[in-house]
C-alpha cells in the first residue's frame, strides 16, 4: 500500500476509495499515508519558497523573513536548487515504488501461472486413472 501511496500515478482520491472497497487493514492504511510525505514536503517548500520571493523590498532585500543579510542572487539560486533536489528526491522516491511495484505484480502473476499449470495437470492426471465407461 505504501508503494501506491508513492507512486505519482494514481490520484489519492482514488487509492483512498480503493482502499475502502478492499479489505485493508485500518493499521496498514494508516502506515501508508506516511508514502504522502515526500510529496507534502515538495509541495511545501515550493509554497513556501514561491511566497518568499515576493518578499523583497526595492533595496533587495527581505522584509524580516529571515534571509536578511543575503544578496537576492544567492536566495534565489537556493531556491531553484532547493526545489530541483526536493522535485528530484520525489522523482527518485516514485521511480523506485513503481519498480517494486512492477516486480510484485510480475511475482502474483507468475504464482498465478503457476497455480493454474499445476491445477490443470492435476486434472489431467485424474482424467487418465479414471476408468472408461462404455
Amino acid at each position: 500500500m505504501i508503494l501506491l501511496r508513492l507512486s505519482p500515478l494514481i490520484p489519492y482520491n482514488a487509492l483512498d476509495f480503493m482502499s475502502g472497497i478492499t479489505s485493508i487493514s485500518i493499521a496498514s492504511y494508516s502506515i501508508a499515508l506516511l508514502g504522502v510525505l515526500p510529496g507534502v514536503v515538495l509541495y511545501t517548500f515550493i509554497g513556501a519558497t514561491a511566497s518568499t520571493l515576493g518578499d523583497h523590498d526595492g533595496d533587495g532585500m527581505t522584509g524580516g523573513s529571515g534571509g536578511e543579510n543575503q544578496s537576492p542572487l544567492v536566495r534565489k539560486i537556493s531556491l531553484v536548487f532547493g526545489i530541483l533536489f526536493a522535485a528530484l528526491g520525489v522523482s527518485v522516491a516514485a521511480y523506485h515504488a513503481n519498480k517494486e511495484l512492477k516486480k510484485i505484480l510480475e511475482e502474483e502473476q507468475q504464482q498465478q501461472l503457476e497455480e493454474e499449470t499445476r491445477h490443470s495437470l492435476s486434472s489431467s492426471h485424474n482424467e487418465e486413472n479414471l476408468p472408461e465407461i462404455t
